[in-house]
């Protein structure tokens, strides 16, 4: 569900999916180096508001209908394990 819909957002602002498959989880990833930096996991963490879609929008390249899916993915599957990876390769 989560892939199919972030889809058809993407082709909606002009991106081209590659893949149908885990294709938001991939869309997500590229932008862990804004997501995991800590006042955004804070504000994160509290839940999905507007200081999160607007970090998201200004700090990264990614548009509003897809900034939204991003953030549910990511709250979705849980921060900490979305993060944990890449607070271990900057450490």
């Amino acid at each position: 569900m989560w892939e199919d819909a972030a889809i058809v957002l993407g082709i909606q602002v002009g991106q081209e999916p590659d893949t149908s498959d885990r294709w938001i989880d991939g869309l997500a990833k590229r932008w862990r180096h804004v997501i995991c930096q800590a006042d955004l996991k804070e504000s994160l963490e509290a839940g999905l508001n507007t200081n999160v879609l607007l970090v998201l929008t200004e700090q990264t390249t990614l548009p509003l209908k897809l900034a939204i899916p991003v953030a549910l993915y990511v709250h979705t599957i849980g921060l900490q394990e979305f993060c944990h990876l890449f607070e271990a390769k900057i450490q």
